[in-house]
């Protein structure tokens, strides 16, 4: 994952969680941008707090859920605002390339993440690391319909790349 932040001019972490990958992206990509997507209000809070702290600015932490939908959904037993990604995307004028990176650690909800970035792949094949559960397999067959090459850098991760 380091290796692809250093050709990365955006980086969107989805499920932020404490915000650890976050505020290493924002230490080595100086000159780019992250998003970080943390839905649970005091995980959200850490990131927020750490980012503050070390007076990092190339990061835009959103309380959000990703998903298929606009609107709200259940995770984890409490209901939380979710977003398709191609909309905040939108709002903030970024258009992800071959060479950006998305981090997707949702708890088993990465598909419903990948189906809310229809214009993101419409465009373009940003590299992917995703954290699968078990009864995800569809993840990994709908990044091959998409085109992508897959790796298992271990048995909880994959990596896609553009084919």
């Amino acid at each position: 994952m380091l290796s692809f932040l250093s050709e990365a001019s955006y980086f969107i972490d989805v499920g932020a969680a404490y915000g650890y990958y976050t505020l290493m992206a924002a230490k080595l990509m100086r000159n780019g941008f992250i998003l970080a997507f943390e839905p649970g209000f005091v995980l959200y809070r850490v990131p927020e707090a750490n980012l503050a702290v070390n007076s990092i600015d190339n990061v835009k932490p959103l309380n959000v859920a990703l998903s298929d939908i606009n609107g709200d959904t259940i995770i984890q037993g409490g209901r939380v605002k979710a977003r398709r990604l191609d909309d905040p995307l939108q709002e903030e004028g970024i258009e992800l390339n071959d060479n950006d990176l998305v981090k997707i650690d949702v708890e088993g909800m990465a598909l419903k993440v990948l189906k809310g970035c229809e214009g993101v792949f419409k465009h373009s094949r940003p590299k992917l690391v995703i954290e699968l559960h078990k009864g995800e397999e569809m993840v990994e067959t709908s990044l091959k319909r998409l085109g992508y090459k897959i790796l298992k850098p271990s048995k909880y991760f994959i990596v896609a790349l553009r084919g």
